[in-house]
C-alpha cells in the first residue's frame, strides 16, 4: 500500500509541475526571438509550438523554427536577406539536459523547460516526434517520388565527400585504409538504399578505381548490374571528379559525354540516357561547381552578400551548363534536360537564378516550397539547398516527384567514417544528402504518326500538328508553342473539330502542347 501511495504522490507532483509551467505566447514563429524568454528567467515554461533542433555541435541549439540559409528565400544583399539573417541569429537558444546523440531537424512537441537565461534553458520534458534514424532507416519515402503519377526511373545525385581508395593522407578524404573501409561500407549502404537507375556522383577521387569499387558494391548489394561512365580514364592523381554510375538493366548511355567548361576540370558532364523499356531518352547533367570557401578577386571576391567567394566562377559554370545543354538538345533532337549536382549555391543566388532565368524549374521549390534542404552549415547553424535538381520546361511534365533523403545533413559529423563515433551505417556517409528525382518519360511522337488515348491527336511526321478536337463546347481547347528554353512564342484556341497547327518558321526544335478534353498532349517537332 505504501508503494502504491508513493507512485500516486509522484504522479501528482509531476502533474502539478506541468500545470505550473506557464505557456509562452508565440504569435509568429518566423519572427520570434529568444529575448522573449527574459521575463521567465528562473521559471518553468511550455512552448505551445514545435521546437526544432538546429545544431548539435557544442550542445543542442534549438528554436521555434528550422533555420534556413537567408539566400534560400531572399535575394543576396537585399534588406529582406539582412533581416532574415538577423532573425535567425536572434531566434536560437541552447537546450541543456536533453541527452546526446540527437539529429538536426528533430522536432520536440510540448517542450517544458526551466529558463536559465535568454540563451539557455534546462530540459524538463517533451515529445520527440520527427526526423529520427528509425524513420529514415526504412528507406526513402517513395510516395514523394510519385506525387504526379508512378515513376518508372529514379535518378540520384550525391556528393560523396571525397571518396578515396588509395594514397591516403596526401589530400582530402580518408587518411588510412581502415578509414576508407568504413567510408566504403557507409557509402555502399547509402547508395543501395536509394537503388536508383542512374547515379550522378561528385567528389570521387582516384578516378576509375573508385568508380569501379562503387559499381561493384551496388551490383553486389542490389542484385542488379551497374556500370560506370567517366569523362576521364585515369586511376592516378588525387583529382576530384564527377561521374555516372547506372543500372545497365534499365538504362543505357545513348551519346558520348559532353563537357561544360568554365570552372574546375572533370566536374560538369552531360550525357543522353535511354530508358530500355520505352526507348525514351533524356539528357542528364551532373555537376560540381566551385566551392564558396577560399579567397578570390574581382568577380570571385566575397562581397559579403551571402554568396561567398567564387560566385563569379559558379555563375559562369551555370551559364555554360545551360548553353551546353541547348547545343546538345539540338545535336540529338532531344529537348528533355535534367541538371543535378552540388552547385555550391543556395536557391536565390546568381548561379541558380541563371538556370531559372533560362526556363528551368527548381524541383526542390516546385514540390516542397521552402521546406527542402540538402546541406547544413556548421558556420551559421543553417540548412539549405546546395544539391540541386533542375529541369527545363520540356521535361517538367514528365517528373513525378523529388526528395532529399536526409541521412547525412542532419547527422552529427562525429558519425563520419573518421569521427569520434564512427560507425558503418549509411548515416553520415557524406556531409550532403542524396537527391532523388522520379521520372516517367512520355511517348515521343516526333518520328511517326502516333494517336494518344483515342483523342485523335497526332503529329504527321513532317511539319504540322493535326488535331481532331472532338470538342466539348463547355471545355475549350487550346495550343501553345514553346522554344526549347521554355519561351512561349505562340498560343491560341482551337476553333473547330479538325484543326491544323502550323509550325513556326525559324528552324529549330520546338515543343507544342495541346490541351483538350482534360488532357495535355506534348509534341517535339524539328523545323529544318
Amino acid at each position: 500500500m505504501m508503494k502504491k501511495s508513493l507512485f500516486i504522490l509522484i504522479g501528482l507532483l509531476l502533474a502539478v509541475g506541468i500545470q505550473a509551467a506557464e505557456v509562452l505566447s508565440i504569435a509568429n514563429v518566423d519572427t520570434w526571438r529568444a529575448s522573449a524568454l527574459a521575463p521567465y528567467v528562473g521559471q518553468e515554461v511550455m512552448f505551445p509550438v514545435p521546437v526544432y533542433v538546429n545544431s548539435v555541435s557544442g550542445g543542442l541549439s534549438v528554436s521555434v523554427r528550422r533555420m534556413m540559409s537567408g539566400t534560400e528565400t531572399c535575394l543576396p544583399n537585399s534588406s529582406e536577406w539582412k533581416g532574415y539573417q538577423e532573425r535567425n541569429k536572434a531566434g536560437l537558444f541552447y537546450l541543456n539536459g536533453a541527452g546526446s546523440n540527437h539529429r538536426l531537424g528533430e522536432v520536440i512537441e510540448n517542450l517544458v523547460v526551466r529558463v536559465n537565461s535568454t540563451s539557455s534553458v534546462q530540459y524538463i520534458s517533451g515529445n520527440w516526434v520527427a526526423n529520427s534514424r528509425e524513420q529514415l532507416a526504412k528507406g526513402p519515402d517513395w510516395s514523394e517520388l510519385d506525387k504526379r503519377g508512378e515513376h518508372s526511373l529514379v535518378v540520384c545525385a550525391m556528393n560523396l565527400e571525397y571518396y578515396l581508395v588509395s594514397d591516403f593522407g596526401k589530400g582530402y578524404g580518408p587518411k588510412s585504409q581502415a578509414e576508407h573501409d568504413r567510408q566504403r561500407q557507409k557509402t555502399s549502404k547509402a547508395l543501395a538504399a536509394v537503388h536508383a537507375d542512374i547515379y550522378g556522383l561528385v567528389e570521387v577521387q582516384k578516378g576509375m578505381a573508385a568508380l569501379n569499387e562503387i559499381a561493384k558494391d551496388l551490383t553486389d548489394n542490389t542484385g542488379k548490374k551497374y556500370d560506370i561512365l567517366s569523362g576521364t580514364v585515369s586511376d592516378e592523381g588525387s583529382y576530384t571528379q564527377s561521374a555516372f554510375v547506372y543500372c545497365s538493366e534499365t538504362v543505357q548511355p545513348y551519346s558520348p559525354i559532353m563537357i561544360a567548361g568554365g570552372g574546375p576540370a572533370d566536374r560538369r558532364y552531360m550525357i543522353l540516357f535511354k530508358e530500355i523499356s520505352t526507348n525514351e531518352t533524356f539528357i542528364y547533367s551532373i555537376n560540381h561547381f566551385k566551392a564558396k570557401s577560399g579567397s578570390g578577386s574581382g568577380a570571385d571576391a566575397d562581397k559579403g552578400d551571402g554568396q561567398g567567394a567564387y560566385n563569379g566562377t559558379r555563375t559562369t559554370e551555370a551559364q555554360n551548363v545551360v548553353s551546353t545543354g541547348a547545343r546538345m538538345s539540338q545535336m540529338y533532337s532531344e529537348p528533355d534536360i535534367l541538371v543535378m549536382g552540388d552547385l555550391n549555391a543556395y536557391s536565390m543566388e546568381d548561379p541558380i537564378r541563371k538556370f531559372t532565368d533560362n526556363g528551368y524549374t527548381n524541383l526542390h521549390k516546385y514540390f516542397h516550397q521552402n521546406a527542402s534542404y540538402s546541406y547544413y552549415s556548421s558556420y551559421s547553424d543553417e540548412a539549405g539547398i546546395l544539391d540541386h535538381a533542375l529541369v527545363n520546361s520540356a521535361l517538367l511534365p514528365q517528373v513525378t516527384g523529388m526528395l532529399a533523403y536526409h541521412i547525412n545533413s542532419d547527422e552529427d559529423d562525429r558519425y563520419t567514417y573518421n569521427g569520434k563515433w564512427a560507425d558503418v551505417t549509411m548515416f553520415r556517409s557524406s556531409d550532403h544528402d542524396p537527391i532523388l528525382v522520379g521520372l516517367r518519360l512520355s511517348s515521343d511522337p516526333s518520328l511517326t504518326e502516333v494517336h494518344l488515348n483515342n483523342d485523335g491527336v497526332y503529329f504527321d511526321g513532317k511539319d504540322v500538328i493535326v488535331y481532331n478536337a472532338r470538342q466539348n463546347t463547355n471545355q475549350p481547347s487550346y495550343y501553345s508553342i514553346f522554344t526549347l528554353g521554355g519561351q512561349l512564342i505562340e498560343q491560341g484556341s482551337i476553333p473547330s473539330d479538325m484543326y491544323t497547327i502550323k509550325h513556326p518558321t525559324p528552324p529549330g526544335l520546338y515543343i507544342v502542347q495541346v490541351a483538350a478534353n482534360n488532357k495535355v498532349h506534348k509534341f517535339k517537332i524539328i523545323v529544318q
